[in-house]
């Protein structure tokens, strides 16, 4: 009986072990998906490659998508005008569109930064590389782009 007792402690060390384990992975894993460069990445994304409202969306602080989205749809007047962007980007940059982002500043402003960033969009037919910076806040883990948003191809509209 004895030795059942020992497996039994034995099993549940592991067992619990591996879940600590596991669950510290997913914590790191977390935290690498979620960085400002992911954030801007998966922003430029939305409005040349996929031309996804709900993506850009998704980037964007709660109190700005509002004025983001009716910045996008011109008050709803022209719904699909964010598509507008995707079609200038292939007109400029040819199909096939890439984007990188590369960070070459983040200057700490309390609970806020200021990230100055290199965007590259490559296509078939061209390349062009464009510099920004924007602040960005840290909520629940996620990054969030919370100021005007310069967009390299496309008419700029403001949204705050």
């Amino acid at each position: 009986m004895a030795k059942s007792r020992t497996s039994f402690k034995g099993s549940t060390i592991i067992l619990t072990a591996a879940l600590v384990l596991m669950i510290f992975a997913y914590i790191i894993y977390i935290d690498i998906n979620n960085t400002p460069q992911k954030t801007l990445e998966d922003f430029y994304h939305a409005v040349y490659v996929t031309s996804n409202l709900e993506d850009m969306e998704n980037c964007l602080v709660e109190e700005y998508k509002y004025y983001f989205e009716q910045a996008m749809t011109m008050a709803g007047m022209q719904p699909k005008f964010y598509e507008s962007y995707k079609e200038e980007a292939q007109k400029l940059l040819g199909n096939n569109i890439e984007i990188s982002i590369k960070i070459i500043e983040m200057k700490n402003r309390g609970n806020i930064i200021n990230v100055a960033y290199e965007i590259s969009m490559t296509g078939d037919n061209n390349h062009m590389t464009y510099y920004n910076a924007l602040d960005m806040l840290k909520i629940n883990g996620k990054w969030y782009m919370t100021t005007h948003i310069e967009l390299p191809i496309g008419r700029n509209v403001y949204a705050y």
